[in-house]
């Protein structure tokens, strides 16, 4: 009797698990068989959410949970370690109608990172302090606001207010895949752009080069400007599209930059570690920079790409 109501119990989790995966592939967690039931959930399996899935998560009550941003699909190496993780992001969905209050442990595991790969700090007081916060957005808001940790060892303690519907939290404002090619759409058409496909990433991911001059027939400069060769650098991407947009804008510094260069833009080297969440590395082990391991590489690409001279018009 005993066997079968533990199997009956396994049961009704896994199908809590399956119900609960949305069509678009997130994960919500309650971190037992009662996530369908609870007010307080977490989301991860999303466009670059770390943890990336519900392993990565663990229910300690109600109203708290423990997240391991170092948690992989796959064992990571370098940044992508145990222990090592430059990334974090995933969801809380509040399904009742008003406030309810949560403690997230995000637990970065400092101590447990293999010996190889063991973070470049003094100790684990200097790697917190870069681990010391979070971004929040909650529901209808536009803006990312940062909510400070209280520290213990390599655990930051994140108290929330969550809103009805769902918070989303990052270490760093994210910059994913999807918004890049949609930066990227956002420029066909423009005179001084011209959108060209380098070809395609291991994973099959776009890899775009953006060709931006003035229409001057004078002799112009190369320049090269690129973001995303290690996938958790999403700053980077905010900065090159402040600077497309800044070369594109008539500002007259800008007329003149294109006038003299032909600008060279690779919006994101490594679309599959963004993809997933990574730090450096692709799921196959390597930086996008490696042109000895494949012929299929933003490098690789660029390079016979400037082999052609820019032409008229763009696609």
């Amino acid at each position: 009797m005993l066997d079968r109501c533990r199997s009956n119990r396994i049961v009704a989790g896994l199908l809590v698990l399956v119900a609960g995966t949305t069509a678009a592939g997130e994960q919500p967690a309650g971190g037992d068989a009662a996530a369908g039931r609870d007010e307080l959930r977490i989301v991860v399996g999303f466009e670059g959410s770390c943890p990336q899935s519900l392993e990565g998560v663990k229910r300690e009550g109600p109203q708290r949970f423990r997240i391991f941003p170092s948690w992989r699909i796959r064992a990571g190496t370098g940044e992508d370690a145990v222990g090592r993780s430059t990334c974090l992001g995933f969801k809380v969905v509040n399904s009742a109608t008003s406030l309810r209050p949560v403690e997230l442990l995000i637990d970065w595991q400092h101590h447990q990172a293999p010996l190889k790969d063991v973070p470049r700090f003094s100790g684990v007081e200097e790697y917190m302090s870069y681990r010391d916060f979070v971004v929040v957005r909650g529901p209808g808001e536009t803006a990312w606001r940062t909510v400070m940790a209280d520290v213990e060892d390599s655990v930051g303690l994140v108290r929330l207010e969550i809103a009805p519907g769902e918070t989303e939290i990052h270490w760093h404002p994210p910059y994913t895949y999807t918004q890049g090619d949609q930066f990227v759409d956002s420029l066909r058409g423009h005179p001084l752009v011209r959108v060209e496909k380098l070809g395609e990433s291991d994973e099959g991911r776009n890899l775009w080069l953006l060709r931006i001059t003035g229409d001057s027939p004078r002799a112009k400069k190369p320049a090269l400007l690129y973001a995303r060769l290690h996938a958790y650098e999403s700053a980077g991407s905010y900065t090159m599209e402040g600077m497309v947009r800044w070369l594109i804008s008539g500002e007259p510094y800008a007329a003149a930059a294109v006038r003299q260069y032909v600008f060279h833009v690779i919006p994101m080297m490594n679309p599959d570690g963004v993809f997933h969440g990574l730090g450096k590395f692709s799921w196959f082990g390597r930086t996008p920079d490696d042109m000895r391991v494949t012929g299929r590489t933003a490098l690789w690409a660029l390079l016979r790409a400037l082999d052609e001279p820019p032409t008229g018009g763009t696609r």
